[in-house]
């Protein structure tokens, strides 16, 4: 028996008994099969499916920019279309199912964090909400945490700009594989610029406002954090790769040379190391000429600086 092939999809897979034509529906069949590739290979860690199917899922989190377990959000209009996570997902919407894995999502840096995605999918929806996103995966940033000093008194103004920063802990932009994502059009950081000062109500003029966010520093996020400083040691460490720092020493100013209030040592780079002490705070760096003023974390006000003799600030673009 035949039928045309623009017979509504419900009529074609519904049971004969309920007068259907009871065809098998493809997409069911596929997604039967992806959950069963889920749940054979999810707890098998040394396969290598389980591998790919988790290193999937981790980075469909990452572009999602949201919390928790990456099969616990079905439905993220933003992300990248026509990939296995993203179409199997959707299945599951659409059917009304549901399955969980372990994987414990994106981190939060601060004990009263917020995630930058779950924000703005409050205030902005569509194209814009995408143009966010994009540029958000190219500043390599989750949360507030890693757009605000470690002090908590600033905003990070490369950032809000649509610039990748340099100055402040940013733990998020160190922890995860990023993709590689386009350097965004001049329109798009206007767009960015433009959406994170209205969700978070930074002024468009004063560039002065303090964040909500007062932080409380995790202990895990001192492991990815660009910038810290012990005090017992007196030294200052910037992040390279995971159990790899550099290390700057303090250089007492010269005989005759510049006094300033704002000024107490001068660091410079020396050699590299794979342990930080157990004092380390986030601190973050402002430039300062040829300098730099370091600032201590909540805690710790200590204003510090260094002077490169690479010209450091000068290579970072």
């Amino acid at each position: 028996m035949g039928f045309v092939r623009t017979m509504p999809e419900i009529i074609a897979t519904a049971p004969t008994q309920y007068d259907g034509l009871g065809i098998l529906s493809f997409e069911i069949q596929q997604l039967c099969q992806h959950i069963n590739l889920l749940m054979i290979h999810g707890p098998d860690k040394e396969s290598i499916t389980h591998k790919l199917l988790k290193a999937s899922l981790e980075t469909y989190a990452l572009e999602s920019g949201l919390p928790g377990d990456p099969l616990s959000h079905p439905s993220v209009p933003y992300v990248t279309r026509n990939t296995w996570v993203a179409q199997t997902l959707q299945s599951m919407k659409k059917f009304d199912s549901s399955i969980t894995s372990d994987i414990v999502g994106l981190q939060k840096w601060c004990k009263n964090d917020i995630f930058l995605m779950d924000r703005m999918g409050l205030f902005f929806s569509g194209t814009t909400l995408e143009v966010i996103n994009k540029v958000r995966l190219y500043l390599r940033i989750v949360t507030l945490s890693d757009i605000i000093s470690a002090n908590g008194q600033t905003y990070d103004q490369d950032i809000i700009k649509g610039k990748r920063g340099y100055s402040n802990p940013t733990p998020s932009s160190n922890r995860y594989h990023w993709p590689q994502v386009p350097t965004p059009t001049q329109s798009e950081r206007d767009t960015w610029s433009h959406s994170i000062r209205l969700a978070f109500e930074i002024s468009f003029i004063t560039n002065k406002e303090r964040p909500s966010l007062i932080p409380e520093w995790t202990q895990y996020s001192l492991s990815f954090s660009k910038w810290l400083y012990s005090s017992s040691e007196k030294k200052i460490f910037e992040f390279l790769a995971p159990l790899k720092w550099k290390v700057w020493h303090k250089k007492r100013i010269p005989p005759g040379g510049p006094l300033t209030r704002r000024i107490n040592s001068i660091y410079q780079a020396r050699e590299e190391t794979s342990s930080v002490p157990e004092d380390i705070v986030n601190i973050s760096i402002i430039p300062y000429g040829n300098e730099v003023i370091f600032q201590g974390n909540f805690r710790n006000t200590e204003q510090l600086t260094f002077r490169s003799t690479v010209g450091y600030m000068q290579t970072i673009q």
